[in-house]
């Protein structure tokens, strides 16, 4: 009897033992971590749907604003009530334009043309780059004006970029404009 008292006692306590085990595992913080993960996998696939909407909504306001200032720029040159030329019309005598610059505002050697591109037209606006590099001057106010002055006489050409670097003697200046013009 004793025996079956030491079976009945070792069962008995395997049963106690197995079930403060299972007291003893986390199942509810495991299964609230898996719902916190599930639910910021959700939450992620949600922002990434909204992100992806907005950048569609994004893409469609940037075509039809540049949409909007081509038909701007043609109904005024058809209309012609403008005073002076438009920011979209063609130049083709940017070279000569810069020289003259350069001999307005006693910069010399004129600069040379280094390189120019032109893009692909976009919602009939075409961008025409024009790339001068190693301009040199001892005298940094007349590089600079140079640059206003070529600004001032083609109406609508912007800066891209500008590097102005020092050199022993002289100022050494690299520039791109680009000219925005109606591909029609």
């Amino acid at each position: 009897m004793s025996e079956k008292r030491d079976t009945v006692s070792r069962s008995a306590l395997a049963a106690r033992a197995s079930a403060r085990a299972q007291r003893n595992r986390p199942k509810g913080v495991l299964l609230i971590g898996a719902l916190v993960l599930l639910a910021g996998v959700v939450f992620m696939l949600v922002g990434r749907s909204t992100l992806k909407s907005a950048q569609a909504d994004r893409k469609r306001e940037l075509n039809s604003a540049q949409s909007v200032v081509v038909q701007k720029a043609r109904l005024e040159r058809h209309i012609g009530t403008q005073s002076g030329p438009s920011p979209f019309d063609k130049v083709p005598n940017f070279t000569t334009l810069a020289r003259e610059a350069a001999g307005s505002v006693g910069l010399s050697p004129a600069p040379t043309l280094t390189r120019e591109t032109s893009t692909t037209p976009q919602n009939g606006i075409l961008e025409r780059e024009y790339r001068y590099e190693r301009v040199t001057s001892a005298n940094i106010e007349a590089l600079i004006s140079w640059v206003a002055q070529v600004r001032s006489m083609v109406p609508g050409v912007e800066i891209r970029s500008m590097d102005i670097q020092p050199q022993r003697t002289q100022w050494q200046l690299s520039i791109t404009f680009v000219k925005p013009e109606l591909a029609s």
